[in-house]
């Protein structure tokens, strides 16, 4: 399971990153809102672990784009082809 962790904290960062890590979860940081939507453009991790008091942008904005962005993948996705009749 992938899981990005974003703190604006580098020690509370590393702490959890570690003891995620250590539980055999794959984990990426970020140290920040900007960071954490860069690492989004490219991988979509299965678990966003955020800090909301952070600054300038806290964790409810980083939430906020995240919807933006999921909400943007889900209309780009192609509908599934029809199956003709008879066809299995």
């Amino acid at each position: 399971m992938d899981v990005l962790v974003v703190d604006d904290d580098p020690v509370v960062l590393e702490l959890v990153a570690e003891q995620l890590s250590e539980r055999g979860l794959s984990v990426a940081t970020a140290d920040g809102v900007q960071a954490a939507l860069e690492h989004l453009e490219d991988r979509a991790p299965d678990i966003v672990l955020a800090d909301i008091r952070m600054s300038p942008l806290d964790g409810y904005e980083l939430l906020a784009e995240v919807q933006k962005a999921t909400l943007k993948l889900t209309l780009r996705r192609p509908a599934p082809a029809p199956k003709e009749a008879g066809a299995e």
